[in-house]
C-alpha cells in the first residue's frame, strides 16, 4: 500500500485509525484518526464520544460521523435547535438583568396567603408578604413570606340557666347539660360561649376580623338572616346591654358570650342550632338536639320519693283508696263524710307539701311503686297507685310489663283558696310488692 502513498519531503503519506491517546502518536507525516466514540473509555482530553484527526499529534477537527447523510441532517436539526435555545436563553437572562420592576402592594387589600383556618371556620394563621427597604444600598429591597397570627375562638360550649334534671333536682354547674327541664311556661336560658384562643382579651375587632359569618337557630336555606347573625363586631361589656339587644355579645377577659331567653307553654324539645359560613358555604354546623325540655310535674305515691304512710293517717288514706273514682270532681261532702269528720283540706295539704319531689314527666319513664299495705281494725289492706298531675294533662299512656293499660281512672279537683286545678289518676286495681309502670308521653 505503501507504494500508492504521494510523498512529501521524501516522505510517504499515511493514514490510519487508532484508540491512542494524541500524546501517544509518534509517525511523520501521517494523518491519524483517533477513536473517542466508546463512553466507558473516553480519552482524556478529547470531545467525549468523538472521532477527532491529527496530523501526527497535531490537533486537526473532531466531529461524530454518521453512516448517511440522513442521519447527518437530523444531527444539524438537533445542533442548530440547540444553538438557537442557547441564544434565546442568554438573551432572555440579558433583558432579566436589565429590566426595572415595578411591584405594587396595597395593605387595605386581602393580601393573605396559605390561611389556617381551624374547626369552627376561625382563621389561626396565614402567610403574608413583607417588603422592606434596604438602608444602604439604593433601589433594594428584600421581599419576605411571614406568618402571622390571628386571635381566633378555639372552643364553644353551652350553658343553661335554671334547668333542673328529671328528678327536679337543680345544679350549680350550669355545664352539665342534662339538667335542661323546665316546667311548662317557665323561662330557660341558654349561654353561648366563645372561648378565645390562650385566653387572651384582645381587641374584640380582632376577633371580628377572622371570624366567619355566624348564625343561630337557623337553617342553610334561610341564610342570610340578619335576626339570627351573632355579630362579633357588636360587643358591648355588661349583661344589661345583652338583655337589651339581642345580638350584642359580651366581652370578658378570656370568651364572649351571648345569651338566649325561651318560653315555651307545652310540652316540647327544643333544639339549638350554630352555622358557621364563609362565602355561602357552611364550615361548621352542629345542633344541640333536645337541648332545652319543657315539662309537666307529676306526683307518683306511694314510692320510695313519696311515702304516703308516713303523711297521711289511716282514715284518710282509707278514703282516698276506696273513693269511687270516675271523670268528674270530687264531691267534697262524700269525701269528708268517708275520712269520719275530718277536713279534706288534710290531703290537699299533703299534695302541696309534696309538690317540690314530684318529677318531670318525660317522653318514656318508669316508675317503681312500693306496694304497701295497711293496717285499719283488723284488716290488712293493700293500696292502688296514684300520681298526680295538673288538670288538663291527657297526652300520655300507661303501660305495664309492655302492654298498654287504659283502665286507670281519675278524677279532678282544685286546691282550695286557689286557682291550681290537679287531676288524680288511680291504677286498676291493687298490687302487692315493688311493681313498675311506664309512662309514654302521646304528642298525638
Amino acid at each position: 500500500m505503501r507504494n500508492f502513498l504521494a510523498n512529501k519531503n521524501n516522505v510517504a503519506v499515511s493514514a490510519y485509525i487508532t484508540d491512542k491517546h494524541p500524546s501517544a502518536i509518534t509517525t511523520n507525516g501521517a494523518l491519524t484518526i483517533i477513536d473517542n466514540s466508546e463512553p466507558s473509555q473516553n480519552i482524556t482530553g478529547l470531545v467525549p464520544n468523538s472521532y477527532s484527526i491529527f496530523l501526527d499529534n497535531l490537533f486537526l477537527a473532531s466531529g461524530y460521523g454518521f453512516s448517511s447523510f440522513e442521519q447527518f441532517e437530523k444531527a444539524s436539526y438537533v445542533v442548530s435547535s440547540y444553538a438557537n435555545a442557547y441564544s434565546y436563553i442568554l438573551n432572555e437572562l440579558d433583558l432579566l438583568h436589565n429590566k426595572s420592576f415595578t411591584l405594587e402592594f396595597d395593605e387595605n387589600s386581602d393580601n393573605k396567603i396559605d390561611e389556617v383556618y381551624n374547626t369552627y371556620g376561625w382563621l389561626k394563621e396565614y402567610k403574608e408578604i413583607v417588603i422592606r427597604q434596604s438602608e444602604n444600598i439604593a433601589n433594594n429591597y428584600t421581599i419576605s413570606l411571614n406568618t402571622v397570627s390571628t386571635c381566633y375562638i378555639n372552643k364553644i360550649y353551652l350553658e343553661i340557666i335554671g334547668g333542673q334534671n328529671l328528678e327536679m333536682q337543680s345544679s350549680i354547674d350550669k355545664k352539665d347539660l342534662s339538667f335542661n327541664y323546665f316546667e311548662v311556661g317557665k323561662q330557660a336560658t341558654v349561654k353561648i360561649n366563645f372561648v378565645k384562643e390562650n385566653n387572651t382579651a384582645g381587641d374584640s375587632v380582632l376577633f371580628y376580623k377572622t371570624a366567619p359569618l355566624t348564625y343561630l337557630n337557623v337553617t342553610y336555606l334561610n341564610i342570610p338572616d340578619k335576626n339570627s347573625e351573632i355579630i362579633f363586631s357588636n360587643i358591648g361589656d355588661t349583661d344589661e346591654e345583652l338583655v337589651n339587644n339581642n345580638n350584642k355579645l359580651i366581652n370578658n377577659s378570656n370568651r364572649f358570650y351571648i345569651s338566649r331567653a325561651f318560653t315555651c307553654n307545652e310540652f316540647e324539645n327544643k333544639d339549638l342550632s350554630l352555622i358557621f359560613t364563609r362565602h355561602d358555604d357552611i364550615i361548621y354546623n352542629y345542633t344541640f338536639k333536645n337541648i332545652l325540655k319543657w315539662r309537666y310535674k307529676i306526683l307518683a305515691f306511694n314510692t320510695n320519693k313519696i311515702n304516703i304512710f308516713t303523711s297521711l293517717d289511716i282514715n284518710t288514706i282509707y278514703a282516698l283508696d276506696n273513693y269511687p273514682f270516675s271523670n268528674t270532681t270530687i264531691d267534697i261532702v262524700s269525701f269528708e263524710s268517708l275520712q269520719q269528720g275530718s277536713s279534706s283540706q288534710y290531703f290537699f295539704e299533703f299534695v302541696e307539701n309534696n309538690l317540690d319531689n314530684a318529677i318531670f314527666l318525660d317522653d318514656e319513664m318508669t316508675i317503681e311503686f312500693l306496694g304497701l299495705g295497711y293496717n285499719k281494725g283488723d284488716t290488712i289492706y293493700y293500696m292502688h297507685d296514684y300520681i298526680i298531675v295538673e288538670s288538663g294533662i291527657v297526652n300520655f299512656d300507661f303501660y305495664f310489663n309492655g302492654i298498654k293499660n287504659n283502665h286507670w281512672n281519675y278524677l279532678e279537683f282544685e286546691i282550695e283558696n286557689t286557682t291550681k286545678k290537679y287531676r288524680i289518676y288511680q291504677s286498676p286495681q291493687r298490687y302487692i310488692g315493688k311493681h313498675t309502670w311506664t309512662i309514654k308521653y302521646n304528642y298525638e
